[in-house]
């Protein structure tokens, strides 16, 4: 009895142990006790990579991407009313951009920093 007692607190201290760390800009995950976690992404880059958002949150027992809190989102790409005659991509994720800017899909150009 003592043995299975001592089994239940450690599996409990090892599924509590395992809860993915996220992104100090994500909303409070509140505390949930999960037997697993299923993973949608790692890390925030894991989401800049794949264009699915800009941060990596805990959001019940599973990680997904979601965009950080109070940033404003791309303006629709044909808005801009300019043709292009290339592609070409001057930046993949926000970070890479000046303060102040995103980095947004501009007509049929490609992405680029653009103020907001």
């Amino acid at each position: 009895m003592k043995f299975v007692l001592c089994f239940m607190l450690v599996m409990v201290v090892v599924v509590q142990s395992r809860k993915p760390r996220q992104s100090p800009h994500c909303p409070p995950a509140g505390e949930i006790f999960c037997q697993s976690y299923e993973h949608q992404c790692r890390t925030d880059k894991d989401c800049r990579r794949r264009n699915e958002g800009d941060i990596c949150c805990l959001r019940g027992c599973k990680t997904q991407c979601m965009e950080r809190p109070g940033l404003k989102t791309c303006p629709d790409p044909s808005s801009y009313n300019i043709n292009c005659i290339t592609y070409r991509d001057q930046c993949q994720y926000d970070s890479e951009c000046k303060r102040g800017q995103k980095c947004c899909l501009v007509a049929g150009c490609g992405r680029m920093c653009v103020p907001f």
